[in-house]
């Protein structure tokens, strides 16, 4: 079965803007502060981390139905990331009959 849609995952987004601000606080921190080879460095390293993630990889896959079956009204989702291991599922039923 193939999934029904993918797209970024959150956790993954949020690793990624974490790791981006962490760069950014070493490279301000640091100004004025080491040799200019050493800030060079931790320059280097904020531009490769944003070249990293500049299109987010869609590593999310969505899985969903709903419906009416039997009498019930049923949703179900599940999202699962290929990347990070993120997971969430949602389920609702209501009898319409």
């Amino acid at each position: 079965m193939s999934a029904n849609n993918w797209t970024v995952c959150p956790r993954c987004t949020q690793t990624y803007v974490s790791k981006i601000a962490r760069a950014k606080q070493a490279l301000n921190d640091s100004y004025g502060k080491v040799p200019i080879e050493e800030y060079e460095r931790l320059l280097e390293n904020l531009q490769t981390a944003q070249k990293e993630n500049e299109e987010e990889p869609e590593t999310l896959r969505e899985d969903y139905e709903q419906g009416i079956y039997n009498g019930h009204y049923r949703v179900s989702y599940s999202g699962s990331c290929e990347n990070c291991g993120f997971e969430f599922e949602y389920k609702f039923e209501k009898e319409v009959s």
